[in-house]
C-alpha cells in the first residue's frame, strides 16, 4: 500500500501550520500594540515617573507630570548627573521632587532591566512610563517583564513625536513605518530578553551593533524623516 497520500496530506499540514502559526503571531502583536495605543488616557497619581530617554522629546512631558504633582520621583533611563543638570535648567521643574539615578542602559530591554531592579530595590507600588507613542508597546511589555511578580502598577503616558501622536498616526504614512519599524524591534527585544532570562545577564556588546545586525536594518526597517515629522 502506497504512503504517498499520508505524505501529501503531511506536507499540506505543514504548509497551513507554517503559514497559519506567523499570521497568528502577527495578528496578536498588531492587537497588542492597538491596545497599548488605545488605551488609558486619565492617569493617576504614581510614587515614580519613568522616562525611556532615547529621544530629547520624551522629557519634557515627564517634566510636566511633576510640576503637577503626579510623582514625588522621577527616573531618566539613562541619564547622568550632568544630563539632568541640563534637563532642570531648561525645564525648571516648580516641584520638589527625587532623583533616581539609572546611567547604564544602552537599549530598550536594558531601559526596562535596571529601570526594574530600581523599582523593586526602592519598593515603588506605582510608575507612570512615558516614552513616545510609537515606541510605548514594546517599553511597556519589556518593562511588565522585568517586574512581573511584584505587584507594581505601571501606568503609560505615550507622547508626541512632532506631528504624530497615538490619536492621528494611522492618517500619516510616516506613522505606519514608525509602527512597523517598532513592530520589527519588538523581535529583537524578546530575543534580547531571553538571553537574559536564560543567563541572568545583559549582552557585554550593545545588541544591534554588529555588522549583520546593521544590514538587517537597512533590509528590514524603514528609514525615518525625522524633518518630515516635525514639519
Amino acid at each position: 500500500m502506497s504512503n504517498r497520500p499520508f505524505f501529501l496530506r503531511t506536507l499540506r499540514r505543514l504548509f497551513l501550520i507554517s503559514v497559519a502559526l506567523p499570521s497568528l503571531l502577527l495578528a496578536s502583536q498588531a492587537g497588542y500594540f492597538l491596545w497599548v495605543l488605545t488605551g488609558e488616557k486619565h492617569l493617576q497619581r504614581a510614587d515614580l515617573i519613568v522616562v525611556f530617554e532615547g529621544e530629547y522629546h520624551r522629557v519634557e512631558p515627564a517634566y510636566n507630570l511633576v510640576d503637577q504633582a503626579f510623582a514625588p520621583n522621577l527616573l531618566i533611563s539613562p541619564g547622568t548627573e550632568r544630563k539632568l543638570e541640563i534637563y532642570e535648567k531648561r525645564f525648571r521643574p516648580t516641584q520638589p521632587y527625587n532623583r533616581v539615578m539609572e546611567e547604564q542602559s544602552r537599549t530598550t530591554l536594558e531601559n526596562a532591566v535596571h529601570t526594574g531592579d530600581l523599582i523593586k530595590e526602592n519598593r515603588f507600588e506605582s510608575a507612570i512610563l512615558v516614552t513616545s507613542w510609537y515606541h510605548m508597546p514594546r517599553s511597556y511589555l519589556l518593562l511588565r517583564a522585568t517586574i512581573s511578580g511584584a505587584g507594581v502598577k505601571i501606568q503609560k503616558h505615550p507622547v508626541a513625536t512632532g506631528k504624530l501622536n497615538r490619536s492621528n498616526w494611522y492618517r500619516h504614512s510616516l506613522g505606519w513605518k514608525m509602527l512597523y519599524n517598532e513592530m520589527v524591534k519588538l523581535w529583537g527585544s524578546l530575543a534580547e530578553l531571553a538571553h537574559y532570562r536564560i543567563t541572568g545577564e545583559l549582552t557585554e556588546q550593545a545588541p544591534g551593533k554588529s555588522q549583520m545586525a546593521a544590514r538587517l536594518k537597512q533590509l528590514l526597517l524603514f528609514t525615518i524623516d525625522h524633518s518630515a515629522i516635525n514639519g
